[in-house]
């Protein structure tokens, strides 16, 4: 995996919404049982990925790559947007909560597509190298991010 590769899923995954932090790793059911991009490959060698399952997972990360960076535009945009309506006096409360449904929409976009990320890299591991990862997952209240936000620690 070239060097670009691997920091691209690092950039996109860094730039999911806050809303993504809700709980920390060791509360979450749902993060318990999936594995980010970059604990699979900061692991790659202890676990045993094989040629095939790294080009999978590849895959599947250009793919959302692709798909995050149309939504991160219209993301940052909507707040934008919903930051000027809200600095308004008065606010038009109709308007600030239209636009702030929309923000929300394309957050869920952004959590939705992690997720199926996640599953996908999951579904590319077999039971023993999931069992691995498991054990070298940093505990609660280590450095991730929360229910869907796999971002990196630093």
């Amino acid at each position: 995996m070239t060097r670009a590769v691997s920091a691209l899923p690092l950039a996109i995954l860094l730039a999911l919404p806050a809303t993504a932090s809700a709980q920390p790793l060791g509360r979450d059911p749902v993060m318990r049982t999936l594995f980010p991009p970059e604990l699979v490959m900061e692991h790659q060698r202890e676990i045993g990925i094989r040629p095939e399952q790294r080009k999978a997972i590849t895959d599947a990360i250009r793919e959302t790559q692709g798909e995050m960076l149309d939504v991160q535009w219209q993301l940052k945009d909507a707040h934008q947007h919903l930051a000027e309506l809200l600095d308004a006096r008065p606010i038009d409360e109709g308007a600030a909560l239209a636009q702030a449904e929309q923000v929300m929409t394309l957050e869920q976009e952004v959590k939705k597509r992690h997720l199926r990320l996640l599953i996908r890299i999951k579904n590319q591991l077999d039971p023993d190298q999931q069992a691995r990862l498991r054990e070298l997952r940093p505990r609660a209240g280590h450095r991730g991010r929360g229910p869907l936000g796999g971002g990196p620690p630093r």
